[in-house]
């Protein structure tokens, strides 16, 4: 047997190197701490530590939490080496060491910044427990223990023993257990030996069952928590262990006699605050710890045992104005028909019918369905009886279940969001192509037609434009509108029609940048737009010139179920009088942009204005405070600047997703920013 103790991860960061570190903190404050401080009220908290051999003072540094908006600012305080502070964060406004934010529990971050309000410190924390710290042990040190008793600014001291040893006892490792039709049914207990807690806190267990599916990946996971009077655990029915981990058969007899199905199982022993694991597998060595599940099939007659011709031809699951409202007394309902495309009627009695979890509501009575005929359940989620299915599908997407008369699984469908009163089915009946559709449920599939083509008139590629800028505060905007044009699509189905127009920038590698969208009805196919300068300045790798830019755009028609083919143009744009204005203006100040793309991949771009001639520093680093990347290390001139970042090291490797940090020093200046990186 391999234990594993299962912890969770928590990154400090330092930028700047400053030996000041977050030792322990408090996120759920019910009964402890600071009550003395408080006039009886407890607070949460955050300890800071100085590892090193001088004093340090926080004169000015901030502290904010998940938005990174500093609400605190520190007065001048030192904090002598091996010594502590606490912060109080009580979300109070009463001066420092109170910081004007409060923790949660669920989660979430810890900023602090230096004086200059540049990051110092960025801790992500998971869920915590109430009056239960996390913190360093020993103080300063990279590893982390849960505390029972929260020691605000003392050494912290582990008072906590985690569970006792113990050991499964059934099934036992290599077990083999047979799977027939007369036990298919059959619950699997198990059960393995008390945990005994030193401290003698509480235990729960947490137990957890495995597959591996075809790929020899685990998968299919099932977690139940129970306490320390529950030393066995029962999961009901062999079978069905079957068909969640592995297939999705039509029917038993699809597997064949002398198939073998491994099933991984584990439990684990908590006091809430430590954990003591006795597991049966890990990623190594799990082919030593399992039982199997054999199907044996000899004692069944599979002669003219065939696979039903039953299939799912349609369905609606969300139902606003479509249908049943004869049968429902004018109340509609979500729907599923049920198609037989065979040449022989098939019996349905006692079959099953449910929704994702799988659990049976609505069992059929004694009916057929006819050859090339339909039958329509009507998914009311009432028990007034057959075709009625108590159950409800979901808009947001699910799974019909349907099993046969011995309980085995016939037919899972998955599907996904949908749309209101528009069905979903087979076109044409019983083939293997889906698409939305008018509902016609009990009767055969009509596919919709989609609107018809058309053509954008203006701007088209041939047409150049010129707009003219004026100043408006710090930024320059349109004088005049840009108007775009399109011919009117018509819909076969005389249904109402949408346009979905797009306006967007084919920038830097050949990449579509969108930048806006807009959806109209059939009574507007023109649109305006005045901002078209502001989403150049963001796309565009430096200033804008008075040169011609490629604008594109697009038009698609849509009925609520189909959409057109994308019509699309492109044009041409130049700002008047922009040179000059961007000559004659010297920036007054050092000023670092937001890097754009951000989040990207695989590159984006930083830019900065410096007001005069200076030495300039540009270097990537990780949320470690390593370098990773120096893209500028040079004197340049005053103006306008920008540089593009590949998402590569100083050995031009690719470095991996994640959050990164650009820092810029012009002269005395520096300023930081981050970045994240997708893959």
């Amino acid at each position: 047997m391999k234990n594993i103790i299962i912890v969770y991860v928590l990154l400090s960061v330092s930028i700047i190197n400053a030996d000041i570190l977050i030792n322990e903190f408090l996120a759920g404050s019910d009964t402890c701490c600071g009550a003395d401080i408080f006039d009886g009220s407890t607070e949460d908290f955050v300890e800071l530590y100085n590892y090193g051999t001088e004093p340090i003072n926080i004169n000015g540094w901030g502290f904010s939490d998940t938005d990174g908006v500093i609400t605190t600012i520190a007065p001048d305080t030192s904090i002598a080496p091996g010594d502590f502070l606490v912060l109080w964060y009580t979300g109070d406004n009463n001066g420092f060491p109170e910081v004007n934010e409060k923790l949660s529990k669920d989660g979430e971050t810890i900023f602090i910044a230096d004086a200059d309000g540049s990051p110092l410190i960025i801790y992500d924390f998971g869920p915590q427990t109430d009056d239960i710290s996390y913190g360093r042990n020993p103080d300063g040190s990279d590893t982390w223990e849960y505390f029972s008793i929260p020691s605000p600014g003392q050494s912290n001291v582990i008072e906590n023993s985690p569970p006792g040893p113990f050991y499964l006892l059934s099934p036992e490792d290599n077990d083999t257990l047979v799977i027939d039709l007369d036990n298919q049914n059959d619950s699997i207990i198990f059960s393995w030996e008390e945990s005994v807690d030193p401290d003698g806190d509480n235990i729960q267990y947490t137990f957890n069952l495995y597959g591996l599916d075809m790929t020899a990946s685990f998968s299919n996971f099932y977690n139940h928590t129970l306490d320390n009077t529950e030393l066995s655990f029962s999961n009901d029915y062999l079978s069905n262990l079957v068909f969640n981990f592995y297939s999705e058969p039509y029917n038993w007899f699809y597997f064949e006699t002398g198939a073998v199905f491994p099933v991984y199982w584990s439990v684990f022993s908590s006091d809430g605050i430590a954990t003591f694991g006795e597991i049966d597998f890990d990623d190594i060595g799990y082919e030593n710890n399992h039982f199997v599940l054999y199907i044996d099939l000899s004692n069944a007659d599979t002669s003219g045992v065939e696979t039903p011709t039953i299939i799912i031809n349609e369905f609606l699951s969300i139902s606003d104005n479509c249908c049943g409202s004869d049968i429902f007394d004018g109340s509609t309902e979500d729907f599923v028909e049920l198609y037989n495309y065979g040449t022989e009627p098939v019996s349905i009695n006692g079959w099953g019918f449910s929704d994702t979890d799988g659990t049976i509501t609505t069992v059929a009575p004694d009916t057929s369905i006819a050859p090339g005929d339909f039958l329509v359940l009507w998914y009311t989620g009432d028990n007034n009886g057959f075709p009625e299915i108590n159950e409800k599908l979901s808009g947001d997407g699910e799974t019909i279940y349907i099993a046969n008369e011995i309980g085995i699984e016939i037919i899972s469908y998955d599907f996904g969001p949908q749309i209101d009163d528009v069905s979903y089915g087979r076109s044409p009946d019983g083939s293997d192509f889906w698409t939305h559709m008018p509902p016609t449920p009990g009767q055969s599939n009509i596919s919709n037609t989609p609107p018809e083509d058309f053509s954008l008139t203006f701007p088209l590629v041939s047409d150049t434009l010129t707009a003219d800028l004026v100043s408006q505060g710090d930024s320059l905007v349109f004088i005049d509108n840009i108007h775009f044009y399109w011919e009117e699509s018509n819909d076969p189905d005389q249904v109402n029609i949408q346009y979905n127009f797009r306006l967007y920038i084919q920038c830097c590698d050949g990449i579509d940048m969108w930048s806006t969208s807009d959806m109209l009805d059939n009574n507007n196919n023109y649109i305006s737009h005045s901002y078209l300068f502001n989403i150049l300045s963001e796309m565009v790798d430096g200033p804008i010139f008075s040169v011609p830019h490629e604008i594109h755009w697009s038009v698609k028609a849509a009925d609520g179920i189909d959409e057109s083919a994308e019509v699309s143009d492109s044009f041409y744009i130049i700002f008047n009088d922009y040179l000059d204005i961007v000559n004659e203006t010297i920036p007054e100040s050092f000023t670092v942009f937001s890097a754009y793309p951000n989040p990207f991949n695989p590159f984006t771009i930083i830019s900065y204005l410096i007001p005069t001639d200076g030495f300039v520093d540009v270097t990537i680093f990780d949320m470690m405070g390593r370098e990773i990347k120096n893209l500028v290390s040079s004197r340049q001139s005053n103006g306008y600047k920008s540089i593009r970042w590949d998402a590569t090291n100083n050995q031009n490797q690719a470095v991996t997703a994640g959050v990164y940090l650009y820092k810029i020093k012009y002269e005395n200046f520096v300023n930081t920013r981050k970045m994240i990186l997708l893959k």
